[in-house]
């Protein structure tokens, strides 16, 4: 028997639309292939989380969007710059905005900080800054072949 195959992308931390889609396809298909096309993160309050979820689910095929790159480029730039400190939340926050002064050092932190990552950067560092999730994020697809179809984040 074929089971389900659904695709989706661009949840941008909103918990509502993500679950509501993660539930709709298993009510189809409990067994079902889920294909996410990147961009879990950042712009909502719950993209970490979600995308610690993804990446955890063993019937999901999680491909890397541009957040998840940004978010790698910016969390590699935090550990040289900040090295593995993580204050309280506050302080991790301002620290964060510090960086927006246009300082070239911090390019990558402002780039994602800029496209809504500042919640996704916070609760990185707040659980401790594990490396080997960003090692994961980067080391995932950008392409997903199934069948005649070809998934991936953008053909931009």
């Amino acid at each position: 028997m074929m089971h389900d195959v659904f695709y989706f992308t661009d949840i941008h931390g909103a918990r509502p639309l993500f679950d509501a889609i993660m539930n709709y396809c298993y009510e189809q298909d409990p067994e079902a292939t889920i294909i996410f096309g990147g961009d879990a993160i950042d712009r909502g309050k719950d993209g970490y989380a979600i995308m610690k979820e993804l990446l955890d689910n063993p019937k999901v095929i999680y491909l890397k969007g541009n957040h998840e790159d940004m978010f790698c480029k910016a969390a590699r730039e935090i550990i040289e710059l900040f090295g593995f400190d993580h204050p309280n939340r506050d302080n991790v926050e301002k620290v964060l905005r510090a960086t927006m002064s246009f300082d070239w050092r911090y390019a990558a932190i402002q780039d994602s900080i800029s496209n809504g990552g500042l919640c996704t950067l916070t609760d990185w560092i707040m659980d401790g800054m594990p490396i080997d999730l960003i090692d994961q994020i980067e080391h995932l697809p950008l392409t997903f072949s199934y069948e005649m179809c070809d998934f991936c984040h953008s053909a931009g």
